[in-house]
């Protein structure tokens, strides 16, 4: 249950969120409740403790980026342009595996959504649906720009952290749950900003191929704004679905703990294997 200041989030002024599940068995038969509330500035206060609460647990995850390897590069050009190379090419060889699962999430999501919501968030999800959609053939783009064999990448096997945010993303569409949809959403944009903008400094400190610096550059600038639309919806979704505000939490909770850091820990190993490391 969220909390804010002394006072208790609640569905509506009178029922709590323990007595939601009346509530979640109405949303499943397809009547979609929107609960009007009594005092929208409460119904404000308690959004802006769930983001609060989201948010915390994305500070939580930066912090645990900044602890690996992998983020404590040296910076200026001690380290092999190509060691480099190969941290992009393994990010984007990641979500060339995931992201025919996010596809499927995203479709049943959308078609999940409450049908009382406003066309301009309906458009507004679809847009951004159909650019994330689309990053498994930017990303096989790109892993080639960085000097990866398009053949050969095919033809791999997912590792184990990068499977399980596929599998994330799978049982996520099978659920139909728009609302911890929207939460990893959110959050997955946001920590895809970090990890693109850390690639783009370091691509900048090493002179790599103008080709290849255009693309971390692309990917920070596409994933902020991304998260920016995302957020936006969000509120509005939880502003007119208190019902929604623990779903949203527990979607990007559950993101959370396989991406993006499992990810960077793969990319760590393996570039122990095969370059001995980023000292």
């Amino acid at each position: 249950m969220l909390k804010v200041a002394n006072s208790t989030c609640n569905r509506n002024s009178t029922n709590s969120l323990t007595d939601s599940l009346g509530g979640m068995e109405e949303f499943d038969r397809g009547q979609n409740p929107v609960v009007e509330p009594r005092d929208p500035d409460s119904t404000e206060n308690c959004v802006s403790s769930m983001f609060t609460s989201i948010d915390k647990k994305l500070v939580e995850t930066f912090i645990g980026l900044q602890q690996s390897q992998l983020w404590q590069v040296p910076d200026g050009k001690g380290i092999d342009q190509e060691l480099i190379g190969f941290v992009g090419r393994e990010w984007n060889r990641g979500i060339l595996f995931y992201n025919p699962y996010f596809k499927e999430a995203s479709r049943s999501a959308f078609s999940s959504m409450p049908h009382t919501t406003e066309g301009r968030i309906r458009r507004a999800l679809r847009r951004l649906q159909v650019e994330l959609s689309n990053q498994g053939k930017a990303a096989l783009h790109d892993y080639q720009i960085l000097g990866g064999d398009v053949d050969i990448v095919r033809t791999l096997q997912p590792d184990p952290a990068t499977y399980a945010v596929g599998a994330f993303w799978s049982m996520l569409g099978q659920a139909g749950d728009v609302f911890s949809y929207l939460g990893a959403l959110y959050a997955m944009n946001l920590v895809t900003t970090w990890v693109s903008e850390f690639l783009s400094d370091k691509m900048m400190q090493r002179d790599l191929a103008t080709d290849s610096l255009a693309l971390p550059l692309m990917w920070s600038t596409n994933s902020r704004r991304r998260s920016l639309v995302a957020r936006a919806i969000v509120h509005r979704m939880a502003m007119k679905h208190p019902i929604s505000w623990e779903l949203i939490i527990l979607g990007a909770e559950r993101l959370l703990q396989v991406y993006p850091v499992p990810i960077c820990n793969e990319i760590e190993q393996r570039a122990d294997r095969l370059y001995g490391g980023f000292a």
